[in-house]
């Protein structure tokens, strides 16, 4: 496969130029945004269990009676 711009190179020179642009570029691009990713985690983490878990204590408290008054009203 030749492509325009790199016409030149041959083909096994190519590869040696794309496995050099993974090997510097594109290989800690991806390991940055692997640990950028793996940070955001943390307080996600954090707020899921502190928020959350409030929500989720709040929520039988209020459906519960909800639920009661449903019933004695199709009594």
């Amino acid at each position: 496969m030749t492509d325009a711009g790199h016409s030149w190179l041959t083909d096994t020179r190519r590869g040696d130029v794309e496995r050099q642009f993974e090997a510097e570029y594109l290989t800690p691009v991806r390991l940055s945004w692997l640990r950028t990713a793996e940070r955001a985690e943390e307080p996600r983490g954090a707020y899921e269990a502190v928020r959350y878990g409030a929500l989720r204590g709040r929520l039988p408290a209020c459906c519960v009676p909800a639920a009661r008054r449903r019933r004695l009203r199709s009594c």
